[in-house]
């Protein structure tokens, strides 16, 4: 979560370090309100946008009337993050300082608010302060008959298997059309030279495809996205569906034409590689799924025996029932003794 300084905040509203421009003031109820602005040593000026690197002050000010309460909203994708209840000093002057960290590398929505009275917000993209690149990861599952890197090569390469995707992410195939998307669950982590560690859930769905209505097929490419990752060496650890195994990996540069990106170190049993992020090139890192040859076969359950009296007798009537059958063998025996004799073979 972002760190608000409010030790350094009432000192900058004092001192009224920079001067509201850009907007004119919103009102209400008669009341004047400067719109919050935001500014830092990488956007020095104030604006209701900045783009801000990571360990630098970042400045935000806002005029409300003296001595207002004011509410400060930190935001992502509309999830309230953090809050703080801050007063306007007496001639009205709100200022403070945030410092970002490493792990609020994210795109944010900071607002103040006087309840009945005014409010303001403002965007900032929070950066790496070291250079940065967007690194996507595309997700492969190839079909049986591809079982090693020269069978894939072989079989066209990345054309030859199906593009995996979320299941909660949409399907943008037209209906009646067939496609090389499917559905799949499965995960990974980025950790970049930064320290920063990135998940599945926070990457963006990125790519597109081409239908073509004389096929009624749908051909798409689609990774998932992060953007602001720092340039340096970096680690992915994957998790494929169940029944697939790592089965290859590349790291191209995004641009035309796409070229290999050093020699990334990939450990198929663990599922994971190291690579490096180059300093002004996005990359995609393409992970190629093979079927699990060597997962075992279910075992059909056989179906249960008729559960009833005449095939499978209570205990009580059983022995009843067995002997019975001893008897009537007996007397069969005592009475045609002979003739069951005379129709056996005897060795000789």
């Amino acid at each position: 979560m972002p760190r608000i300084h409010l030790g350094l905040a009432l000192t900058l509203a004092a001192l009224a370090l920079l001067v509201t421009v850009g907007r004119p003031p919103a009102s209400h109820a008669g009341e004047i309100c400067d719109p919050l602005m935001v500014s830092s040593p990488s956007s020095p000026v104030p604006s209701d946008f900045a783009q801000v690197l990571v360990g630098e002050e970042v400045l935000f000010e806002a005029t409300f009337p003296p001595n207002t309460e004011v509410t400060v909203t930190f935001s992502h994708d509309a999830v309230i993050v953090d809050e703080s209840i801050m007063n306007a000093e007496a001639d009205g002057s709100l200022a403070f300082v945030v410092v970002f960290e490493p792990e609020d590398i994210l795109e944010w929505q900071i607002s103040v608010e006087a309840p009945d009275i005014c409010g303001s917000s403002v965007d900032l993209v929070v950066e790496p302060a070291e250079a940065n690149v967007a690194v996507g990861v595309g997700t492969y599952l190839c079909p049986d008959g591809i079982q090693s890197m020269g069978e894939l090569e072989a079989a066209g390469g990345e054309s030859a298997c199906d593009v995996a995707k979320l299941p909660h992410d949409s399907d943008p195939t037209p209906e009646g059309y067939t496609t090389n998307l499917v559905a799949a669950e499965f995960d990974f982590d980025l950790f970049s030279a930064d320290g920063l560690a990135r998940s599945i859930e926070n990457a963006t769905l990125d790519g597109g495809g081409i239908c073509d209505p004389a096929t009624l097929t749908c051909t798409y490419a689609f990774s998932y996205r992060w953007d602001f990752v720092a340039s340096g060496e970096a680690a992915l650890e994957l998790d494929g569906p169940s029944g697939y195994r790592l089965g290859h990996v590349t790291v191209m540069t995004v641009g035309e034409p796409p070229q290999s990106v050093g020699s990334p170190v990939v450990d198929l049993e663990t599922a994971s590689v190291v690579f490096d992020v180059p300093e002004d090139e996005p990359i995609i890192v393409r992970a190629f799924w093979f079927a699990d040859a060597s997962a075992p076969t279910p075992t059909p359950t056989p179906a249960p025996l008729p559960d009833t009296a005449m095939d499978r007798p209570s205990a009580p009537t059983a022995p009843l029932l067995i002997g019975a059958g001893l008897v009537f063998l007996a007397a069969s025996l005592t009475c045609c003794g002979d003739r069951l004799t005379r129709g056996v073979r005897r060795p000789r």
